[in-house]
């Protein structure tokens, strides 16, 4: 029911808040704790929409409760005149008395008929609404769980990434003055403004949109390749691994610092395509002859044609 699902809702909550205290101020845990601090704050506002619904159900409730008490007032009134009218007849056994009594009767029986009817349309507009709400909620869970579940599975393949790198592309997004920020770079970013490096944030994108988020949505192009590894999805270069359009392409020049694109295409002597996020401040495709040739930082790719599969 709604106050079920409103607890689950708040135990979730704890849970990431719990989450995001255990990761202490270790700045090595930055990326996860932003990512924390996000589903915190969309998690606040499901709660926050979950308890407004609720109370509203519960008003509408706590009014039809009132309506279904005043009728029974009512009924209860009519009963109290009936048996004062018959203790009337019991000593008044006059003809014209019992012809009115009769009348009378007839007329409660009317009454009583239109206020049960009352009565059962409020029960039945009761039942609608908790019903109503009901699959309001199960609806809810069944996005979360599709939403969840994209995340381990698609049916699109990873040419759809490729799409949406090809998209904004063709939309010319490029840094105002250098400085890490526009508009597009924004919605990358999910709305934020600040000058941090963007390639991660547009491989994350491309993904997200193409409806592939087996990784966490991240500015850092490192976090992606560690969770790539984790899943037995990452190929180190110069080890057999062809890479394949949707594929990302991972430079490491640091533990927690490097490049990352999504492989456009890949042509049989081995070269490929890249779209880029934040190279030379824009996005941009790049060709590569080899992957040797990429450049002494270049690591490998993160598999996603098997990973999103």
């Amino acid at each position: 029911n709604a106050e079920d699902s409103l607890s689950a809702a708040k135990n979730e909550l704890s849970s990431y808040e719990a989450a995001l205290s255990a990761l202490g101020s270790d700045e090595k845990n930055q990326d996860k704790k932003n990512s924390l601090a996000k589903l915190i704050l969309d998690k606040k506002k499901d709660v926050k929409s979950q308890e407004k619904q609720l109370e509203n159900l519960k008003k509408e409730l706590e009014k039809l409760n009132k309506s279904k008490e005043k009728l029974e007032e009512e009924k209860s009134k009519l009963e109290k005149t009936k048996t004062e009218l018959d203790e009337k007849v019991k000593q008044f056994c006059q003809e014209e008395t019992k012809a009115k009594l009769e009348a009378y009767n007839k007329a409660k029986e009317n009454t009583n008929t239109v206020k049960k009817s009352e009565l059962e349309k409020a029960n039945n507009e009761l039942k609608t609404a908790k019903d109503s709400v009901k699959e309001i909620y199960e609806k809810i869970l069944k996005a979360k769980n599709n939403e969840i579940m994209l995340k381990y599975s698609s049916s699109e393949g990873a040419q759809k990434i490729v799409d949406v790198a090809q998209a904004e592309l063709a939309k010319g997004v490029h840094e105002n003055n250098g400085n890490n920020d526009s508009p597009d770079i924004r919605r990358y970013k999910h709305g934020a403004v600040n000058n941090a490096q963007w390639c991660a944030y547009f491989s994350s994108y491309c993904c997200e949109q193409a409806g592939h988020k087996p990784f966490t949505y991240t500015g850092s192009s490192q976090s992606i390749k560690n969770e790539a590894i984790g899943a037995g999805c990452y190929a180190y270069k110069n080890t057999g691994y062809t890479p394949k359009p949707g594929d990302l392409a991972i430079w490491t020049k640091t533990s927690a610092t490097g490049h990352v694109g999504v492989v456009e295409k890949v042509y049989s002597d081995g070269s490929f395509d890249t779209i880029e996020g934040n190279s030379s401040d824009r996005v941009k495709r790049n060709h590569y002859a080899s992957q040797s040739a990429v450049g002494s930082t270049f690591n490998g790719f993160v598999k996603m044609s098997e990973w999103v599969a």
